[in-house]
């Protein structure tokens, strides 16, 4: 009946905000008799979880992502040095929503435009991811966001 196991359950990351943050662990999962793991009873949710939490994976800060375009863009604006240097001369802040190809002069600026155009709540979390338990938070079939 168990389709999939997840051993990775003893981190505590980050659920981020729009860019969909969330921090990878940063040690190889322990094994034994004693280590905690996530089951799944269904493909889909294994599958989800997987995809989730364990690609799209920054190698500098171990945070994962959705999609390998909010991966590069986060790799763009928190790890490249020239990115402040650039965006100080054009506009730089790529929307975070796929297909729009908007770009703008600061985070708060792409922040207005995700409310006004693509209706973002007003408080959600933008660019500070805020803590909170990866795996023990996980809901089997539904995100951890």
């Amino acid at each position: 009946r168990v389709l999939g196991r997840c051993l990775n359950t003893r981190t505590t990351g980050e659920v981020g905000a729009a860019d969909g943050q969330a921090e990878a662990p940063t040690a190889p999962p322990e094994t034994g008799a004693n280590t905690p793991s996530v089951f799944f009873d269904t493909l889909e949710s294994y599958e989800h979880h997987y995809n989730t939490l364990h690609t799209n994976v920054c190698s500098s800060c171990k945070r994962a992502f959705p999609s390998g375009r909010l991966l590069d863009i986060h790799i763009l604006e928190w790890h490249d040095s020239l990115f402040q240097i650039m965006a100080e001369k054009q506009d730089m802040y790529q929307c975070l929503t796929e297909g729009c190809v908007e770009k703008f002069k600061s985070s708060k600026e792409r922040k207005d435009h995700l409310v006004r155009v693509h209706l973002y709540p007003s408080d959600f979390r933008f660019d500070k991811p805020k803590k909170a338990l990866l795996h023990r938070g996980y809901v089997h079939g539904a995100p951890a966001l």
